[in-house]
């Protein structure tokens, strides 16, 4: 038997102005966690992976703030985790794509982390795959290194 494949839902958006109501339109399911369970059933999860790996970084952090909603602990209970194994991985690596000197990239790192955030309180052992599978770590360690050479005193003086 063969599988069926269905293209995701923005693939068939005319122009940008389009594409760009067809990616607001998952938002609304941050308001209604109990459909989460049918997001999983519905396979919507490896589009919404597929999308956080988008070549396009705008689209890719519409989906992280999409996650971030999805994953407010306001939102769910510690059940209710739409995908337990959403891709790390492609967080971390939207990270690597952002300046945040530019204050729109500054509010995305903010709404990945952010999600990183939710994702480890929902589950405490998400830390360690945070830790041993991504590079967060090295992340967060350049960002450290850039600062404290900003904040070193001989550059007080230029």
């Amino acid at each position: 038997m063969k599988k069926l494949r269905i293209p995701p839902f923005y693939a068939y958006a005319d122009s940008k102005l389009d594409l760009y109501k067809k990616l607001q339109e998952p938002k609304i399911l941050a308001g209604a966690p109990k459909l989460y369970p049918d997001l999983v059933t519905l396979n919507v999860v490896p589009s919404i992976v597929d999308l956080l790996n988008h070549d396009n970084t705008d689209i890719a952090i519409d989906f992280v703030q999409l996650l971030q909603d999805l994953t407010d602990e306001d939102v769910l209970d510690d059940n209710d985790v739409p995908a337990k194994n959403i891709v790390l991985e492609f967080l971390v690596q939207i990270l690597h794509r952002l300046n945040d000197s530019d204050p729109d990239d500054s509010a995305s790192v903010y709404a990945t982390l952010a999600t990183i955030e939710n994702l480890i309180e929902m589950k405490p052992a998400v830390v360690e795959l945070v830790c041993e599978r991504t590079k967060l770590m090295k992340w967060l360690l350049g960002k450290i290194k850039s600062t404290k050479k900003l904040l070193k005193p001989e550059r007080w003086n230029d």
